[in-house]
């Protein structure tokens, strides 16, 4: 019985290391994910980036950006077809488009928002660069998007 108490006594404090080596290392597995923040001339942010891991390389996935009272976030991006614009607290009662160009200028697409959430279908055009332009009221914001196969 000493010993076994002796025993208890002496490795205490590794298991309280232990322990809490367990419970952080949760929140350290996430603490690597690089974020990128804009901010305009008054020290405003007005996007965020979140780059995920995917295999070895690193991609932007979704961009976040702040309109007067709503908050528009377009995923995925690179996009193989597929592009979400989703804007947080919009309302019918104001006007809303997306509108995809090329980068010459060319407009591919132009449709009206009718809910939250808006599918951007860009299966069928080639790859390259667009860009993507959001107009909520007298407001627009824009984002390059990349298509890829």
């Amino acid at each position: 019985m000493f010993f076994h108490l002796n025993f208890l006594i002496t490795f205490a404090p590794m298991k309280q290391l232990l322990f809490f080596i367990i419970a952080l290392f949760p929140f350290t597995a996430f603490a690597q994910t690089p974020i990128a923040f804009s901010y305009d001339a008054a020290g405003n942010r007005v996007s965020s980036q979140i780059y995920i891991q995917r295999g070895d390389s690193l991609s932007q996935d979704a961009d976040t950006q702040r309109m007067t009272g709503w908050q528009v976030t377009v995923y995925p991006n690179p996009t193989h077809g597929h592009l979400v614009v989703k804007i947080l607290n919009w309302t019918e009662d104001v006007p809303c488009t997306i509108s995809l160009y090329t980068l010459t200028g060319g407009e591919v697409i132009q449709t009206k928002v009718v809910s939250e959430s808006t599918d951007v279908d860009m299966t069928y055009y080639a790859d390259g660069i667009y860009l993507l332009q959001v107009r909520i009221g007298d407001e627009s914001k824009s984002w390059k998007i990349i298509k890829e196969s």
